[in-house]
């Protein structure tokens, strides 16, 4: 069965080819070229929903079967990944409280070198080197810094972002007029859907 599918597919997407090349030079410029572009819409999007279904029948079996073993996986390795998430959350803490406690004890031996008080250098060189130690295991630590919080008004411009998804709402909410807000220009388009 998948050989022949297969076959289909390769013979559909060689006769299709010279269709979308003639399919891509269609310019709709008045109510007969409308017309045409109107009828291809129709016979691409019912021989889509053809190959759809024939690749469903050919798959159907398949995508069902993996469906119920991934279903069978999926509560197990969901708490699996809860685990992770939470020892990595502990480690994480525990690197980051280390490395703090490294870099207050070099900040110490710079202040006590500075002051020419060598025992307490010593001392907090070597607080210095107890923390930051590699601690046993396998996993791996890569510090990185990560966005606690915003002050939205001090916040430089740029780092301002648009909320696409609130202004497509706002402009499908929209009536016949496009929505005033400022800064933003809308544009009017026709949403085509075809019929098979």
């Amino acid at each position: 069965m998948t050989d022949e599918a297969k076959a289909l597919a390769e013979r559909e997407a060689e006769a299709l080819t010279p269709v979308e090349q003639a399919v891509l030079g269609v310019t709709v410029t008045d109510d007969a070229s409308y017309q045409r572009a109107d009828t291809l819409l129709t016979e691409a999007a019912r021989h889509k929903a053809e190959l759809i279904a024939k690749r469903k029948d050919a798959t159907g079996g398949a995508y069902k079967t993996i469906r119920t073993i991934e279903g069978w996986f999926r509560p197990p390795i969901k708490i699996l990944e809860r685990c992770e998430a939470h020892l990595k959350q502990q480690i994480s803490a525990y690197r980051v409280a280390l490395e703090e406690r490294e870099r207050e004890a070099r900040s110490q031996a710079l202040e006590a070198a500075q002051a020419g008080d060598h025992g307490n250098m010593t001392a907090a060189l070597q607080a210095a080197s107890d923390a930051g130690h590699r601690p046993p295991g396998r996993s791996a630590a890569r510090f990185v810094w990560t966005v606690d919080e915003v002050d939205i008004d001090k916040l430089p411009r740029q780092y301002l972002t648009i909320d696409w998804s609130a202004l497509s709402l706002a402009a499908k909410d929209a009536g016949e007029e496009p929505p005033d807000i400022p800064g933003v220009t809308f544009k009017r388009e026709a949403r085509i859907s075809a019929r098979k």
